[in-house]
């Protein structure tokens, strides 16, 4: 499964907690972003227990104030092209 994890990170931290979340084998992307969150992660998942370790480790660690995860149900485009 590929989830997308919007996350919200205490003040002055950004920087470490994206370091530390890209240590994991399951992320595959971090972004910063505008909006509600501080930063996007995404990442694949074997099944809902590998997801819930996820999001019981990882995503809950120290820096973290709150985070939203959307599974992805149905993939309509996906490729490695950019703007030419």
């Amino acid at each position: 499964m590929t989830v997308l994890c919007g996350l919200r990170i205490e003040k002055g931290q950004l920087m470490e907690v994206q370091r530390r979340i890209a240590e994991d084998e399951r992320v595959f992307g971090i972004y910063d972003v505008t909006g509600e969150f501080d930063s996007m992660v995404l990442a694949r998942v074997r099944n809902r227990a590998h997801l819930d370790d996820l999001s019981k480790t990882i995503l809950s660690s120290e820096g973290i104030i709150r985070t939203v995860t959307h599974v992805v149900l149905n993939t309509v485009k996906q490729d490695g092209v950019g703007i030419p």
